[in-house]
């Protein structure tokens, strides 16, 4: 069964997506007090990030639950780290895959010191799109990863 929708509904659906990117983006710049164009990067990143390196499944109930998480990672462009700060803790991190995207959130514009704000509220709308059942999981597991990273002597 093939479903035709009116090009007036695909408007909709697409003007309702686009503000709802929107209000994440305004909600992550207020959070870091960052211009929106830099929480639009970094969630972009953010999205990335988890789509491939996070946990496969939490990860598929988060992008179920907030399809702007899919639309920002899949529009993310590549960034990779340059300068000096980026050459040092890449030398330290000894392939922390948390460091190496700390820096590739200082990369888009992202300050260390908003980098904790910015993930707050992030995992704030998560909850309160995806739900605790999905953010749940998707957090323990990426701490978990996060520990055997360190306890690897890779942090």
């Amino acid at each position: 069964m093939i479903i035709l929708w009116p090009g007036w509904f695909l408007a909709l659906l697409n003007e309702r997506h686009h503000d709802l990117m929107n209000d994440i983006v305004q909600r992550l710049a207020i959070a870091a007090k960052i211009d929106t164009g830099i929480a639009e990067k970094a969630f972009g990143q953010a999205m990335a990030f988890l789509e491939k390196e996070g946990p496969a499944e939490p990860v598929a109930g988060l992008f179920a639950a907030m399809p702007e998480a899919r639309t920002a990672a899949q529009s993310a462009p590549v960034v990779i780290p340059t300068g000096m700060m980026a050459k040092m803790a890449k030398g330290l991190s000894r392939g922390n895959i948390f460091v190496e995207f700390g820096l590739k959130l200082h990369e888009v514009g992202l300050g260390f010191g908003a980098i904790r704000p910015f993930g707050e509220e992030l995992l704030n709308i998560g909850r309160e799109r995806a739900g605790e059942e999905v953010m749940g999981p998707l957090v323990a597991a990426m701490k978990t990863d996060a520990l055997a990273a360190m306890r690897l002597g890779k942090a």
